[in-house]
């Protein structure tokens, strides 16, 4: 019996002591927690220095916030070099090389040379007439009348020269033949009647008021612009020109080929002429001019050998 009482009096000091442990420690954690409590206090009552942290943690450095840096891209490659061209062609490939045992490659047969082109006709505007011969003091020439006779001739020559004519030379005999056939009509009042020579033959007539002059080559250009009528494009310029038209005939006579003579003259009369109701004494003339050998040929075959077409624009003079 003594046993068991020792047995529980040490298990109910072993609690006793237990339980005075547990408060002493519920003691010390309020002492500290009120001494903690009363610095704070004094700290903020001023009354004596702040406590001292336990723990003072450093600011990482900027270093460490900024991100990592980016790898670098691998450099790109630099273009190469730009030359300017060359100004010199390339050079030419080296011809293959033979060695003793081998043949030389036969020769290339050689290209025809090219046909040479056959030259052209030189084309050469045509020469101006020529001035006028001066004879006995003035323009004209022997068997005519005409105070102009030279240049008469030499406009003849000019138009020709467009139509690959050969130039006229003046015939002094049919100079006077047309002469006197002119003072023959001027007494008819200048009638446009043609004779029946075998030669070539133009008329040209004018009349006016006051008296008209003495000169004959103004007829020349008259005659020429009847090439306005003529069609130089058809086969039959006989057949097409004279039937159709009717007034080609100096024209055609003029620059015909196969004449080589000209002789001229004219004649005048005094007639009246009538303006209105009035009545005025003014002159008629008449020129003639007739061409050895004669044109104006009725075939379609002789137009086209005689009336060349011009080669250029012809300035009308």
């Amino acid at each position: 019996m003594a046993f068991q009482r020792t047995s529980s009096s040490s298990t109910s000091t072993f609690i006793v002591m237990t339980f005075a442990l547990l408060v002493a420690s519920q003691l010390a954690a309020g002492q500290t927690t009120a001494a903690v409590e009363g610095a704070a206090t004094e700290a903020a009552s001023g009354g004596g220095p702040p406590p001292r942290p336990l723990l003072k943690l450093k600011k990482p450095s900027p270093r460490l916030l900024r991100p990592p840096p980016r790898p670098r891209p691998p450099p790109n490659p630099r273009p190469p070099p730009r030359r300017s061209p060359s100004p010199f062609p390339p050079p030419l490939p080296r011809p293959p090389t033979h060695s003793k045992t081998d043949k030389p490659p036969p020769p290339r047969p050689q290209p025809p040379p090219p046909t040479p082109k056959p030259p052209r006709p030189p084309v050469s505007s045509p020469p101006p007439p020529p001035p006028a011969a001066i004879i006995n003091g003035t323009g004209v020439l022997p068997g005519g009348n005409c105070p102009d006779a030279q240049e008469l001739l030499d406009r003849h020559n000019y138009y020709r020269s467009f139509h690959s004519a050969p130039p006229l030379v003046w015939d002094e005999s049919m100079a006077a033949a047309a002469t006197a056939y002119a003072a023959t009509l001027a007494t008819q009042d200048c009638i446009l009647r043609h004779s029946k020579v075998k030669d070539g033959e133009n008329l040209w007539q004018e009349n006016g008021y006051p008296r008209t002059n003495d000169k004959c080559a103004s007829a020349t250009r008259d005659w020429y612009i009847e090439i306005k009528y003529y069609n130089f494009d058809v086969p039959d310029p006989f057949a097409t020109n004279w039937y159709q038209t009717q007034i080609v005939g100096h024209f055609s006579q003029l620059v015909w080929k196969g004449s080589t003579k000209l002789g001229c003259g004219y004649g005048t009369k005094e007639v009246p002429l009538r303006f209105g109701a009035k009545t005025y004494m003014g002159n008629c003339k008449i020129v003639v001019c007739r061409y050895r050998d004669f044109g104006n040929i009725p075939t379609d075959n002789s137009f086209l050998k005689n009336v060349i077409r011009n080669s250029t624009v012809v300035p009308i003079r």
